[in-house]
C-alpha cells in the first residue's frame, strides 16, 4: 500500500491546435444573425430614445420662444416652467429672472414718469395762472406775479436740467470721478 499511495494519475485532454481563424469561421454561420439583430435592435431603440429627447426638447424650447415672444409684446406674466435636463432649467431660471427685472424695470419707468409729470405740472399751472391773471388783469401788482411765473420757470429748467443730467449718467456719456471723503 505504500508506493501505490503515492502514485497520481494525471490524464488530460489533447490540447486543440486549431488557430483563432478557424474557430471564428467555423462559428462565424451561427454567430452573424444574432449580431446583426441585436445591432438593429439596439440602433431601433437609439432611434426611439433619440426621437423621444428631441421631441421633449424641442416643446420646452417652443414653450421659450412662445414666452419669449409674449414679453417682447409686453406681456410679462409668462414664466418657463423648470423642466428637462439642467442645462433647460438653467436657460428658464434665467428667462424668469430676466421678466422678472424687466417687469421691475418697467413699473419703476412708469413710477418716475407719473411722478417727474405731477412734478412739472405744479409749476406749470402755477405759471398758467399768474400768466392768466395778469391777461386779464386781475392781479393789482403785475411785478408780483412776474416774479412767481419767472420763479416757478427757473423751478422748470432745474428739474429739466435734473433730468438731463440723469439721463447722460444712465446712457454712461458722463465720465464720475470718485474722491474719497470723511
Amino acid at each position: 500500500s505504500g508506493p501505490i499511495r503515492d502514485l497520481a494519475l494525471l490524464l488530460a485532454e489533447q490540447r486543440s491546435t486549431r488557430t483563432l481563424q478557424e474557430s471564428l469561421a467555423e462559428f462565424s454561420g451561427s454567430l452573424v444573425a444574432p449580431i446583426l439583430q441585436a445591432a438593429l435592435f439596439g440602433l431601433g431603440i437609439a432611434f426611439i430614445l433619440a426621437a423621444v429627447i428631441s421631441g421633449q426638447l424641442i416643446k420646452q424650447l417652443s414653450a421659450l420662444g412662445g414666452a419669449a415672444r409674449a414679453v417682447a409684446r409686453g406681456d410679462y406674466s409668462h414664466q418657463v416652467p423648470r423642466q428637462g435636463p439642467a442645462e433647460v432649467q438653467a436657460v428658464a431660471d434665467a428667462f424668469n429672472t430676466m421678466v422678472y427685472e424687466v417687469q421691475s424695470t418697467q413699473q419703476a419707468q412708469r413710477d418716475f414718469l407719473a411722478n417727474v409729470s405731477h412734478d412739472l405740472k405744479t409749476p406749470l399751472t402755477s405759471i398758467q395762472g399768474y400768466a392768466q391773471a395778469i391777461i386779464d388783469d386781475a392781479i393789482s401788482d403785475p411785478v408780483v406775479a412776474a416774479e412767481i411765473i419767472y420763479s416757478e420757470a427757473d423751478r422748470l429748467t432745474r428739474m429739466v436740467l435734473q433730468l438731463t443730467d440723469l439721463a447722460r449718467l444712465q446712457s454712461g456719456r458722463v465720465a464720475l470721478t470718485l474722491d474719497p471723503v470723511d
